[in-house]
């Protein structure tokens, strides 16, 4: 349906607060650290009811930290961060979770690069439990990946392998839900595709 004469835009109010320490080990070695804090609210939330949007009579609100951790020694750089996040629907008593919104992700990330020769690295993800609309949790999951680069003299070769673990929703559920003549389907939280390979060259000209 339209949207009705009576809607109110939506307002936001955040506030962030950083720290970061960095430290020059030696010549060869960096170290550095961010913590940051956040908060947003956002006011008159639009919602579907059905068939139109309307606004929310209390807002949403939004609240966590993120830590993040940075480390080089010679040719090998790593990356951890770490997300906190806790959403709710204030106006949401009865389920006042952000579905789809898991509260712990965890990031890492591993290069190892001869500069101008060829690179390694290495990436993993982990997202916690979340929830969905109806309350159901679901099942916290990892994504793990690698990559690799040749540089030759005109040209580059370049390789990737994303989803080693083959993480996939379907592993953990049935998507569709019969009767086929009148599906539900649930949804989507994970991946749905399997491990993905892939190779590229870059030319210099």
């Amino acid at each position: 349906m339209p949207l009705s004469s009576s809607i109110i835009a939506e307002k936001s109010v955040n506030a962030n607060l950083d720290f970061n320490y960095s430290l020059q080990i030696n010549d060869e070695s960096y170290l550095s650290f961010d913590q940051a804090f956040f908060i947003t609210q956002i006011n008159h939330p639009l919602i579907l009811d059905t068939t139109k949007y309307m606004n929310a009579a209390k807002p949403l609100l939004t609240k966590g930290f993120e830590s993040s951790f940075h480390y080089k020694w010679n040719d090998l750089k790593v990356f951890l961060g770490y997300t906190f996040v806790d959403a709710k629907r204030k106006y949401f008593p009865a389920q006042p979770f952000l579905p789809l919104t898991p509260k712990n992700k965890i990031v890492l990330t591993t290069v190892y690069e001869k500069e101008e020769n060829w690179m390694v690295g290495f990436e993993g993800f982990y997202y916690s439990t979340m929830f969905r609309d109806g309350d159901t949790k679901t099942k916290p999951y990892f994504i793990i990946g690698l990559m690799a680069q040749k540089h030759f003299k005109h040209f580059t070769i370049i390789a990737n392998c994303e989803n080693i673990l083959d993480t996939r929703q379907t592993r953990f559920e049935n998507i569709v839900i019969p009767p086929i003549s009148n599906p539900i389907f649930r949804q989507i939280y994970a991946p749905l595709d399997g491990r993905v390979f892939n190779v590229a060259v870059r030319i210099n000209l």
